[in-house]
């Protein structure tokens, strides 16, 4: 309400204290915080569950609201089929093209006629356009990204879906509020989730990779149908799958690897994103938290992994 009132965009601190007895006093705006990494701008975003890179992701993509995005490089399109029959999307300069990981998991996604779905960062809108082909009744779209979002958009117009595909901008449950209102019969993400020492980009997933699908699999208990519901995520083998299959058994009472496919990847690939992240990889290994081979042409292979979890477990 403060923000609104005083007509601040994008971001701001604001300075507050609580009397003994329960009294909140504002006392001023700062409009202009330190974003240094462990100043207190980014330890509360790191309190209420915004690491780093998701809070400077987030202040870009304000600015890029305002503004319009300026990405460089032409629009492409994908022709994709699924056993609704082909889908066909345009993916604008800045938006991931859907991966064939994103492809699977798209004809696997067991949707029912009448059914609400929740699709956490919608990217190019593949998954919700999937999700309504399949018959759900109504289709709410979130991502940080508002190109993502407009690409979404355009894409359920071209594909014939638009009247059930709601778009909403925020990150994964942020748009839906706090209070848990709103229930799905399936939560469909296929969230950031590359380990590395520090954040680096958008695939950036925190040290073991597993910083997004934790807040996934734990916020879905609380937007999930808890007779019906299904999660339906992504994970890769880099990202800690101990841990991982671990939280996905103490929140779901049925949890499936529905399928698995290799990811090949090059030592120049990972270079690439951060130094150190390729011996981090390693590291982890070592330690037990990844999963991947080598062959003896110099290349190596994770694992995509498409996992269904049922069976709600109330907090």
């Amino acid at each position: 309400l403060a923000f609104r009132t005083l007509g601040l965009r994008d971001y701001a601190r604001f300075d507050l204290r609580l009397s003994p007895g329960g009294t909140f006093f504002f006392l001023e705006a700062n409009t202009t915080p330190s974003l240094e990494p462990l100043e207190a701008l980014a330890l509360s975003a790191r309190w209420a569950g915004l690491d780093y890179a998701a809070l400077v992701e987030r202040m870009l993509s304000a600015a890029l609201r305002r503004h319009g995005s300026r990405a460089g490089g032409e629009d492409r399109e994908a022709r994709v089929e699924l056993p609704t029959g082909p889908v066909v999307l345009r993916v604008p300069a800045g938006v991931h093209f859907p991966p064939p990981s994103s492809v699977d998991l798209a004809r696997n996604l067991d949707v029912r006629p009448g059914e609400s779905v929740l699709d956490l960062g919608c990217g190019t809108g593949l998954l919700s356009i999937a999700a309504a082909r399949l018959g759900a009744r109504r289709v709410v779209a979130t991502d940080l990204d508002p190109r993502a979002l407009e690409a979404t958009a355009g894409n359920a117009r071209v594909n014939g879906v638009e009247e059930r595909v709601e778009i909403r901008p925020g990150s994964w449950y942020e748009a839906l509020g706090g209070g848990g209102e709103e229930r799905f019969e399936v939560i469909a993400a296929t969230p950031p989730q590359t380990p590395g020492p520090r954040p680096f980009g958008p695939r950036y997933g925190g040290r073991d990779g597993t910083g997004h699908l934790f807040a996934v699999i734990d916020g879905a208990r609380r937007f999930l149908h808890p007779a019906r519901g299904r999660l339906w995520i992504l994970a890769i083998s880099l990202a800690n799958p101990p841990a991982l299959w671990n939280r996905l058994k103490e929140c779901f009472s049925e949890v499936a690897l529905v399928e698995e496919t290799d990811r090949i990847f090059t030592p120049e690939e990972y270079r690439s994103l951060a130094p150190g992240l390729f011996p981090h990889l390693f590291a982890l290994r070592r330690s037990g938290r990844a999963e991947f081979t080598e062959s003896a042409d110099g290349k190596y292979a994770f694992r995509n992994r498409l996992i269904r979890a049922s069976g709600v477990k109330i907090p």
